[in-house]
């Protein structure tokens, strides 16, 4: 039997945005599906925290902010609501039928200050009567509100998403014969080793489903696994890891309470490949857990098989942003996962230095060699 490759792709967000999707939180985030009027705690905590520097907001930001948000309410150093009490017993009392404010004489104060917070508007010829938008959501809890919030960006995600054109996009990149993008590279790369005989698994930790509109797309459904859902389906996972503490009330947080959460075997998956690709994800906290063990092992002197590693990322901030996730989770041990594999980090934008156009170059040569040269037949098993 001729030696068995296995070969392991996994697709971040920085793989769609090298085709030239717009799928950065920037994009969703000034779209019209992004609901930052929502009156939820945590959509004004994320309005605040990641509307300012939204030019470098990534999708992990996001996740990240989901538990620094409850940690701060659960501490007590943010205010669990936008409104107070007294307010909300306005709102409940409040009747759409009766709207001069004149009907509300022990409100005045309250009035004003939803007013001032945009929650409640005034008709701009009277200046007495009163609407107030999300009157029935205003009415429920806080941490209620939260929930629906975070329901509403996954919603308003995936309609987004669906609305961008996919083929024209990716027609653009695959059509550039000389000078292809470097994600339709890896992936056709990666899909004629697998079609070769080569045993082959892509894990996307994206929302995008690309399937339809890339060559060989039939062949490829058995080898696509999407970690959190995609778009077409509505059922997109967004949260935070489980390695933290969270009431129940907003155990909603967890990825893994998603009502579409379910097991993948990308942890097998790398733990049995020769061959492992990382092209545009952050290796951020909150996806960790599917990677910590692999990485770990990975630098454990014995009996570990030597893997070839190849992490493509952005520029150089990117480079080091992810040796600094590897070194977190090789336990301060990154020499050693150096050491005892061929890795390598490749920038994708920029001006190569002389060592970084090398090592790209090597491993197109050493992939083509290993997995696409004619005289190798691989058996599946």
């Amino acid at each position: 039997m001729t030696e068995y490759r296995k070969i392991v792709l996994i697709l971040g967000n920085g793989f769609d945005l090298g085709l030239g999707l717009k799928t950065s939180y920037k994009d969703f985030w000034e779209s019209e599906y992004c609901p930052k009027d929502y009156p939820a705690p945590l959509i004004r905590y994320l309005n605040e925290t990641l509307g300012k520097g939204i030019e470098k907001v990534r999708w992990y930001d996001l996740e990240n902010e989901l538990y620094n948000y409850y940690r701060q309410i659960a501490e007590g150093s943010r205010d669990r609501d936008i409104i107070t009490t007294s307010e909300q017993q306005f709102i409940i009392r409040f009747n759409p039928h009766y709207v001069n404010r004149s009907h509300y004489p022990g409100y005045a104060k309250e009035i004003d200050s939803l007013i001032e917070k945009g929650l409640a508007e005034v008709d701009p010829s009277f200046g007495v009567y009163i609407e107030i938008p999300y009157r029935e959501e205003l009415c429920k809890a806080a941490a209620a509100r939260d929930k629906e919030a975070l329901a509403r960006i996954k919603k308003g995600l995936c309609d987004y998403l669906r609305g961008l054109d996919y083929l024209q996009t990716i027609q653009t990149a695959v059509s550039n014969k000389s000078r292809p993008s470097m994600p339709v590279v890896v992936l056709q790369m990666a899909i004629e080793a697998g079609k070769r005989g080569c045993g082959l698994d892509i894990f996307s930790f994206n929302y995008t489903d690309l399937l339809p509109f890339i060559p060989d797309h039939q062949i490829m459904s058995d080898w696509m696994h999407y970690i959190h859902g995609d778009c077409d389906n509505g059922d997109i996972i967004i949260g935070t890891r489980d390695d933290v503490d969270i009431s129940e009330e907003y155990d909603f947080l967890y990825k893994s309470f998603a009502p579409s959460f379910k097991a993948h075997a990308i942890v097998p998956a790398l733990r049995d490949a020769k061959e492992i690709i990382i092209f545009g994800h952050s290796l951020g906290e909150n996806d960790q857990q599917y990677f910590k063990d692999f990485f770990a092992r990975q630098t454990s002197y014995g009996d570990t098989q030597s893997k070839n590693i190849t992490i493509f990322t952005k520029d150089d901030n990117s480079v080091v942003e992810t040796k600094r996730a590897l070194q977190k989770m090789t336990n301060n041990r990154l020499s050693s996962l150096y050491a005892l594999n061929n890795l390598k980090l490749i920038k994708t934008t920029g001006n190569p230095t002389e060592v970084e156009a090398s090592e790209l170059e090597s491993f197109f040569e050493v992939f083509e060699d290993e997995y696409l040269h004619d005289h190798y037949i691989f058996d599946r098993v």
